[in-house]
């Protein structure tokens, strides 16, 4: 339906599902952490991987919703969208970095866990775009930085020292 699709409270409802998704992705990760069986492990991860990749494209469609009503909020419901923006980003980069740890530690899938992990670190950067704005900005820049590890160590300094020396009161 028309009028459905056009709705401002889908976006958050394609997030809290796409949470939900992450949330057993999370769950079944831990289950392949913890279990010695190597049968059982691939499973696992291949029923994780499908959660995090049902939970992603669920994430990309709550974050280009709520950015497009970030985008023609007003001063005073700007601050409101733009913490549920900053959320949508932290939760589907953080799911995204689970789904590069499946790839590469379990189902032997190197370029695909960098190429994942590349997309988490973008998600974090467009996060700390919005330091000055929201304190989840900072939570950005760190996560940018774990974001890293592998990739770039020089950037994952530099966004872990960001955060130690900032000033900004919202860090």
């Amino acid at each position: 339906d028309k009028t459905k699709a056009k709705s401002p409270a889908l976006g958050e409802a394609y997030r809290q599902l796409a949470t939900l998704l992450a949330s057993e992705g999370h769950g079944k990760f831990t289950e392949v952490r913890y279990s010695s069986d190597k049968a059982q492990v691939v499973a696992l991860a291949k029923e994780a991987l499908a959660l995090f990749d049902r939970a992603d494209k669920m994430l990309q469609e709550a974050g280009s919703r709520i950015k497009a009503q970030l985008d023609a909020a007003g001063p005073a419901e700007r601050p409101v969208v733009l913490r549920r923006y900053l959320e949508t980003l932290l939760q589907h980069g953080r799911a995204l970095l689970t789904k590069s740890d499946l790839q590469l530690r379990y189902l032997n899938q190197q370029a695909e866990a960098g190429k994942t992990r590349v997309q988490a670190a973008g998600l974090f950067k467009t996060m700390a775009d919005f330091r000055s704005n929201d304190a989840l900005g900072w939570i950005g820049v760190a996560w940018y930085g774990i974001s890293q590890a592998g990739l770039d160590e020089k950037e994952r300094e530099t966004a872990f020292k960001a955060v130690e020396t900032a000033k900004d009161p919202l860090a």
